[in-house]
């Protein structure tokens, strides 16, 4: 694939370390029989391995010139939605019913927050998510009850799937560097909170509640 100049503006750092590559691969485990969806492929450097063990994979990049490159790379084994994942329908992405889809990638982490929820909403769809995402996003989502960062990230996903921490990432397997440390994290939606609200739009509103305004009383 030729060079490309990371774009500061879509949040692009792209993982280079072909090690970490095959750990995530590893992680995920991809099977052929599965429906797998790539967000944010940037280079190719997980697709690349995904279609090793995929007939066929879908993937959703916004940047135009890495579309075309992915496309020209992959040929007819890979489908590219130009798109701003936010607008995406995973729902209309799924080909059979009886199979939920599953997700992976490294997301852009300006983003991470919108992506996490924009899947959330999706959850139906979904059996699970393995992403790379900046450490400080994964230690809120796994966040234990009583603790600083505990707080709507952690309660929603812990609630909704079931999260773990796969590993670390260095930050010199990204080009640029980042600022920021990363992680893999799964999130399982086949394994929700094992007690579910019968009202989930209340659930929902209750939460934002008081962890938005975490100073004010639970009865105001």
């Amino acid at each position: 694939m030729k060079e490309f100049r990371p774009k500061k503006s879509l949040g692009q750092n792209f993982l280079h370390d072909a090690n970490v590559v095959q750990k995530i691969i590893r992680a995920f485990h991809p099977l052929p029989t599965e429906q797998i969806i790539e967000i944010g492929p940037g280079k190719g450097a997980l697709t690349s391995l995904l279609l090793q063990a995929l007939p066929h994979l879908t993937a959703v990049e916004l940047d135009t010139a890495l579309a075309a490159s992915l496309q020209e790379q992959f040929g007819e084994k890979l489908t590219i939605l130009q798109q701003n994942i936010l607008e995406v329908d995973l729902a209309s992405l799924q080909t059979a019913q009886e199979k939920k889809i599953r997700l992976i990638g490294n997301i852009p982490y300006n983003i991470t927050t919108p992506i996490l929820f924009h899947v959330v909403e999706s959850r139906a769809v979904v059996h699970d998510f393995v992403v790379m995402m900046q450490t400080e996003v994964a230690q809120r989502i796994i966040a234990k009850p009583r603790t600083k960062d505990y707080g709507i990230l952690s309660i929603f996903l812990q609630y909704y799937c079931t999260p773990k921490v796969l590993f670390s990432v260095s930050r010199n397997s990204f080009f640029p560097i980042p600022q920021v440390s990363s992680t893999v994290l799964q999130l399982d939606f086949s394994q929700p909170f094992p007690v579910q609200a019968q009202n989930d739009q209340a659930f929902r509103t209750i939460v934002r509640g008081t962890f938005g305004k975490r100073r004010k009383t639970l009865r105001n």
